[in-house]
């Protein structure tokens, strides 16, 4: 119960972080306090979430019941991918499995990983468009600073399950087939934010 409270006020704690940061990078920072509610809250359930996929972890819950849970978690990170985060979204993903699965291929944590980089480096660059160069440099530390932290949460329910268990091979051909429309949908993002920029 304290690790979940725990995951929930880290959460909570997160999305206060990451709204503060979104008023400091803002030109314009007129939000309303549904969409900041909305922001705080939506972090919250990451963080609840991914304390549940923790705490699984730390049980040793068998395959079936931690696969479960792992997609309720992975479904509590869907709130950070709504109106603005929506373009970090894949990223999150992305880097997550490219961080955790170290028994992937080289070359395929590669591409994974790129993949993520690509919208990171794209909203990244877009703060020196608009910003001071001195505030976009501090933007651009603490927008890497939030999604660090995401992305660290997000390995409890997206790094894999050391348990032995190998997938079938029909199974794992569909699981990297679902990569190529993320890593896909990361690359438009990445040069739609450039191209609008």
């Amino acid at each position: 119960m304290v690790v979940l409270l725990g995951g929930l006020v880290g959460g909570l704690a997160w999305g206060i972080n990451a709204r503060l940061w979104m008023r400091f990078i803002s030109t314009d920072p007129e939000f309303s306090w549904s969409g900041t509610l909305f922001i705080v809250v939506g972090f919250g359930i990451a963080g609840l979430a991914q304390s549940a996929a923790y705490l699984g972890r730390w049980a040793n819950l068998r395959r079936p019941a931690m696969t479960v849970l792992r997609v309720v978690a992975v479904i509590g990170l869907l709130p950070l991918g709504g109106a603005a985060g929506a373009s970090m979204f894949p990223t999150i993903i992305l880097a997550a499995l490219a961080l955790t699965h170290q028994n992937w291929p080289r070359w395929l944590r590669g591409i994974v990983g790129a993949a993520a980089l690509l919208p990171a480096l794209s909203t990244a660059l877009s703060f020196f468009d608009e910003l001071s160069v001195m505030r976009a440099v501090a933007g651009v530390i603490w927008f890497l600073a939030v999604y660090a932290g995401i992305i660290w949460a997000a390995r409890f329910s997206l790094g894999p399950q050391l348990d032995g268990w190998r997938a079938p091979t029909a199974v794992r051909v569909l699981g990297l087939a679902t990569l190529a429309p993320l890593i896909l949908f990361a690359t438009l993002i990445a040069i739609d934010l450039r191209s609008s920029g």
